[in-house]
């Protein structure tokens, strides 16, 4: 059985930008790799801005305001 199964992993792209979201941090770092493979991409953390969404992170989840 695949151990990313149950995941849930959303990709946006935008130009050389991308956002990971989903409930699987494993399976991040297994994207992150294969990409890496491919292009030299670097990891900027939790975004707290995408175009002009102002994004929270709580402990509940996150708020897009």
């Amino acid at each position: 059985m695949n151990k990313f199964f149950d995941s849930f992993t959303m990709m946006q792209v935008y130009v050389d930008d991308i956002i990971l979201a989903g409930n699987s941090l494993p399976y991040f770092k297994h994207i992150k790799s294969i990409l890496n493979t491919s292009f030299k991409i670097k990891d900027l953390g939790k975004f707290k801005y995408f175009f002009s969404l102002e994004v929270a992170h709580s402990k509940l989840g996150i708020s897009l305001c």
